[in-house]
């Protein structure tokens, strides 16, 4: 890996691993405050990532990263499937959050053929589905009680990107009808944000739109991969006309230029190069690039090793989006951005 700002990153998410013994990520680190407890559901999705770098690298350190956090959910799990939710697993369980694991334990499966991790991937699977209302939408288990967000279309891939190897009957089917509804609920911003009525992050929208493409494409759904495509549009647009994308956006489609989120911008660069391999379209690759160049910008090149290599919640590093911290989320996206 040729590229040393990638490299620092790397190296700094496998320091969140460490200061916690292996036994999940550090959520973020604080500017002042230090290395956080472990975060179960970021830890979840991280380890794919991991497994990417593994196979692009051949560093055995980042296999046994990616292994260590799973056994780490793994022992953490429920007896109901459920995960534990929030950071340091200290809240009841959230569909969100047991979503984002599935992604780990199903990669981890997929890499090792352990039955242990297919059978906890099952055990979640199995929880999400059980909590599905008879209209096959999520409004239990809510981060926001009473709150149903449209990036739960990422709960919608996760439960079919682990389908793929647990292989219940009849979840495509139910997830498709589960797309279609939670698009359609009213009352639901045109954009989707952490609670209802607020601006809308570019993380979370990044979210919306990345559930949306990936759920279409396992589905064949030509319409929700339309709709990613119409987004992505509307996101080069906005990237041409202001220079830089604004850290939220409200209804109308106004931004919060007073900062940035430096997550959301690696993650729309993500979402950016998979419509270009879907579509062709070089707008998507060139905006892409230029989203990654803006989250490159904002990574710490100096000080403590919490620091060096982490990728801010928001730039300037005090706005509105995890200030001060440097979050393990963000770090992946980073990283998924650039390549492994």
């Amino acid at each position: 890996m040729q590229n040393h700002i990638l490299q620092d990153t790397l190296h700094w998410l496998q320091r969140s691993i460490a200061v916690h013994g292996g036994r999940g990520s550090a959520g973020y680190y604080h500017l002042w405050r230090g290395w956080s407890v472990a975060y179960p559901e970021t830890t979840g999705y991280l380890i794919e990532t991991l497994w990417d770098y593994y196979h692009a690298t051949g560093d055995a350190t980042l296999r046994r990263d990616a292994l260590s956090c799973t056994d780490w959910l793994a022992d953490i799990q429920r007896s109901d499937g459920a995960w534990p939710g929030g950071l340091g697993g200290v809240l009841p369980p959230i569909v969100f959050d047991t979503g984002m694991i599935l992604f780990g334990m199903a990669r981890s499966f997929a890499e090792t053929g352990e039955e242990r991790y297919l059978e906890s991937a099952r055990r979640g699977l199995q929880w999400l589905l059980n909590l599905l209302d008879p209209d096959d939408i999520w409004r239990q288990a809510s981060y926001v009680p009473g709150y149903t967000p449209r990036y739960y279309t990422c709960v919608v891939w996760a439960v079919l990107y682990a389908n793929r190897h647990v292989r219940l009957p009849g979840v495509e089917e139910r997830m498709r009808a589960c797309l279609v509804g939670m698009v359609s609920l009213q009352g639901i911003p045109s954009l989707s944000s952490l609670r209802a009525g607020e601006p809308a992050l570019t993380h979370t929208i990044a979210y919306e739109w990345r559930g949306m493409l990936e759920s279409a494409l396992l589905l064949g759904d030509d319409i929700g991969v339309e709709q990613a495509s119409a987004f992505g549009h509307w996101a080069v647009a906005q990237r041409a006309a202001n220079k830089r994308l604004a850290g939220t956006y409200d209804e109308a489609g106004k931004g919060d230029y007073s900062f940035t989120c430096v997550t959301g911008n690696a993650q729309l660069s993500v979402l950016l190069q998979r419509l270009h391999q879907v579509t062709g379209e070089p707008a998507f690759r060139q905006t892409a690039r230029l989203l990654y160049e803006d989250a490159e910008a904002a990574v710490w090149r100096r000080g403590l090793p919490g620091m060096r290599g982490g990728v801010p919640g928001s730039q300037p590093i005090w706005g509105k989006y995890q200030s001060f911290r440097f979050p393990n989320w963000a770090a992946k996206f980073f990283l998924d951005a650039g390549g492994a």
